[in-house]
């Protein structure tokens, strides 16, 4: 990972070049940097959020650049879990809650596959090329000092997101605290080993192929052995409050990793 200072031009310049060599097949479109300005994040939107209170929020940086197939995917600079620390990442931004029943629904489904498989090429160039990225957090993440509190706890959380560096980043935290961990990569495999986990919480991911986090909160609230199973959602997209309100708890991303685990002990002591 990278302190804001430490992120060039050059690192820039090469994450665009990666990026559209893997998206369009091509090389940046001209014109494209040189109009931005000089300053390595010169032509990003700041979608840093923004929380009454919070005086130094986790800043995100995003520029709009698409793929050959969808137009609104973007180039991410952004801090996340480690505050200070910024990767470079890419956001599918394709989050439309589009049901089954819908006539439109498996077309869908083919480009948000599309654009998972684009987004975890990309990131994996940028990891070969040098470039810090999400794998970095769960590096950092296991030099955070610990909580003097971690020996009492062993209780089991059940992560659920389809972004492994993340939820790997996750594991390392929780597991550092003294929780047991359990992954799952979707939402679809999350409701396969429910049966056989019995989770205290579960920290689960908004946007994700197939199942995404409403669908799947559907499901546990559906059933009476799961209806009262805490559930902290998490999402870097826009939801709407009722949407949000639907899980125990929300938590927008970024996030810093203090926040996560305030919200799991305050799940925990209900």
């Amino acid at each position: 990972m990278a302190h804001r200072d430490e992120i060039t031009r050059e690192m820039v310049d090469m994450a665009l070049a990666i990026y559209f060599r893997i998206a369009y097949g091509t090389q940046p479109r001209n014109g494209l940097r040189e109009a931005a300005g000089s300053a390595p994040l010169d032509g990003f939107a700041d979608e840093t959020r923004r929380e009454e209170g919070d005086e130094e929020p986790l800043q995100r940086f995003c520029m709009r650049l698409g793929n050959r197939n969808y137009p609104y995917m973007k180039l991410v600079v952004q801090e996340h879990m480690v505050v200070g620390e910024f990767y470079f990442g890419a956001d599918t931004h394709d989050h439309l809650e589009i049901r089954p029943d819908f006539p439109d629904y498996e077309a869908w489904m083919k480009v948000k596959r599309f654009n998972l498989g684009l987004k975890r090429d990309i990131e994996q160039a940028f990891a070969a090329a040098g470039l810090p990225t999400l794998a970095s957090v769960r590096e950092s993440t296991a030099l955070l000092p610990g909580s003097p509190r971690r020996a009492a706890n062993g209780r089991v959380i059940l992560v659920i997101d389809d972004e492994e560096d993340e939820a790997r980043a996750m594991e390392v935290l929780l597991r550092g605290e003294g929780y047991q961990v359990v992954l799952a990569s979707d939402g679809k495999e999350a409701l396969e080993r429910l049966p056989f986990v019995r989770p205290d919480v579960v920290i689960l991911d908004y946007e994700m192929p197939e199942l995404d986090g409403l669908a799947v909160i559907r499901e546990l609230r559906s059933h009476e052995e799961t209806r009262a199973l805490p559930i902290l959602l998490t999402t870097a997209c826009d939801v709407l409050q009722e949407e949000g309100e639907r899980a125990d708890e929300f938590l927008p991303k970024p996030f810093r990793s203090a926040d996560l685990l305030r919200l799991v002990e305050r799940l925990l002591a209900r």
